[in-house]
């Protein structure tokens, strides 16, 4: 019930804090240690999309998402900025090579947003890249004006910006879904 819950999109839990935990523990006994520093070498595809990230490109997005009045998840027009969202990702080039959905909530009526990029050699191993588009004025909650800049059309932003450079590059070998 407070920010950052999540919902285990279809599936029904018994138990939740109980399958939670046992999801955590094998988590751990896979990874092991999740604190551990791991050198990261990147490929030079990775290096190649570095370049490619536009600062005025994601300027853009933070100005188109934050047209809105507010996307806080209790408002009047609270999917309002998701279905344009979604326009405007099924609009983008090479858009025929994912899939857009909306997610419905049991908890709240404010959508959101998930694109799947399947990938190639493990289409079954899932890199998942995130972060919330809803944003809040709290000196007000739900009547004032929260057109969220730095929460969070900065971050929906980068991640946009990551599916655009993504969709420039060969199929990746892990399909990636992206949530908003």
């Amino acid at each position: 019930g407070k920010c950052g819950g999540f919902e285990l999109l279809g599936h029904s839990i018994a138990n939740p804090r109980l399958e939670l935990y046992g999801l955590r523990q094998a988590m751990l006994a896979s990874y092991g240690n999740p604190l551990k520093t791991t050198q990261i070498n990147h490929s030079s595809a990775i290096a190649e999309g570095i370049t490619k990230v536009s600062e005025a490109s994601i300027e853009e997005t933070i100005g188109f998402l934050s047209k809105f009045r507010d996307r806080y998840y209790a408002s009047e027009g609270k999917n309002d900025a998701i279905f344009e969202f979604k326009k405007r990702i099924e609009s983008m080039p090479n858009a025929e090579r994912i899939q857009v959905e909306l997610i419905t909530h049991t908890r709240i009526s404010q959508k959101s947003l998930r694109v799947r990029l399947p990938g190639t050699t493990f289409p079954n191993e899932v890199v998942v890249i995130g972060g919330h588009i809803d944003s809040i004025n709290s000196r007000s909650f739900g009547t004032g004006v929260a057109p969220g800049y730095d929460d969070n059309a900065s971050g929906s932003a980068d991640i946009f910006e990551v599916l655009k450079i993504m969709l420039t590059q060969p199929s990746p070998q892990r399909t990636v879904e992206f949530f908003w």
